[in-house]
């Protein structure tokens, strides 16, 4: 039974050597066998690799169309698909950088043109801390962090003397191969002793040791913004180590919130628990409260429970996207009197009774 090599490829017939190349290189990256561990999967890649062979050779092509088989261009035993003589480049196919956290950024952006494009810098992480307070204010903070800059005394090459790669001859490239079940791959990667730049350094920097950066202490003042949340992240682009062609990582700030003692964040609200005479909770008080933003005064109803909460509008956390502000809760704690007078027990007693007399009215 003849295999459609448009299906395994999932190309219509009239597709473009463009879309062939590109369906290829897309499924390829799922079945290759040193990614996907499938049982099916060495089995799917040779016939994904029999019918890129076949279609992407335009005289292989007219004649595949014609009689729905081109094997006499085949050079293997049985007339076959040939594994020996493909030729795949693992950097085009699995790439080396990376684009949206995926790792097929040279897959996609073709690897061989690429060779010499900058390298984003690795990423620097610092942490500062705020206070609640500042949490509904925001505010500034100066950030002090230790990054990679370029060695200024070698420009960044690692030394004096640069001369081409021997190992890749300066192509920045060097082909392998590999034995598989299927017979020997060879493939094109990134040169282990240039790391694909094409050149070596033969006399190292005293400075950076021939790493071409060094560690300095940078300070960066930095806005934190009203209603951020514990732990959460601050990205400032560009502020990271250096990478190739002086191309910057980020830096990344967790902030983190103080535990303060009085005042309790419950997501955009702010608990604060106030001690209040018993008394006072039965007849009725106005009360001042300390708050993050000032003294405000509350009224204590008569007859508020013990742990009732008394709101005050708009006096918590802004929103982080929406600025609109939590509350402000107030959590009423009674005190208890100790060590009572005869006379505080007679008119306590005196008082149960009148309740007493009040309810049974009721």
């Amino acid at each position: 039974m003849k295999k459609d090599y448009y299906e395994i490829l999932g190309v219509s017939r009239n597709a473009t050597q463009e879309e062939i190349k590109k369906a290829f290189r897309k499924k390829a990256a799922q079945l290759h066998p040193d990614k996907n561990k499938a049982p099916d999967a060495h089995e799917r890649f040779k016939e994904l690799n029999e019918a890129y062979q076949v279609l992407s050779d335009e005289n292989k092509r007219r004649v595949y169309d014609q009689f729905g088989t081109a094997d006499f261009y085949n050079t293997g035993s049985g007339g076959g698909f040939n594994y020996q003589q493909f030729d795949i480049d693992l950097d085009d196919l699995f790439g080396m950088g990376s684009i949206f956290g995926s790792p097929f950024e040279e897959f996609f952006g073709g690897g061989r043109k690429q060779r010499n494009r900058p390298r984003k810098g690795t990423d620097v992480y610092a942490q500062v801390e705020i206070t609640l307070k500042e949490v509904i204010t925001g505010t500034e903070k100066e950030i002090k962090y230790t990054r990679l800059d370029k060695c200024k005394a070698c420009n960044g090459k690692g030394g004096s003397r640069v001369e081409k790669c021997q190992t890749c001859k300066g192509t920045g490239r060097v082909q392998q191969i590999n034995r598989t079940p299927f017979g020997n791959i060879q493939f094109v990667t990134t040169c282990p002793t240039c790391n694909g730049s094409g050149e070596t350094v033969t006399e190292k920097c005293t400075i950076c040791k021939g790493q071409g950066t060094i560690q300095n202490l940078h300070v960066i003042k930095i806005k934190i913004p009203a209603g951020i949340e514990h732990k959460m992240n601050l990205r400032y682009e560009g502020e990271g180590n250096v990478g190739s062609n002086e191309v910057r990582g980020d830096l990344f700030v967790e902030v983190l919130i103080k535990n303060d003692p009085k005042y309790k964040r419950v997501n955009n609200d702010i608990v604060h628990e106030i001690e209040v005479d018993i008394i006072d909770m039965l007849i009725g008080q106005n009360i001042s409260v300390e708050t993050l933003n000032g003294t405000k005064s509350i009224t204590i109803k008569p007859g508020t429970n013990p742990f009732e909460q008394v709101v005050l509008q708009g006096l918590g956390i802004p929103d982080l996207r929406s600025k609109k502000r939590g509350n402000f809760l107030v959590t009423i704690k009674p005190i208890m009197p100790k060590n009572i007078t005869e006379e505080q027990k007679q008119l306590l007693l005196k008082f149960k009774e009148l309740e007493n007399k009040k309810n049974r009215w009721i």
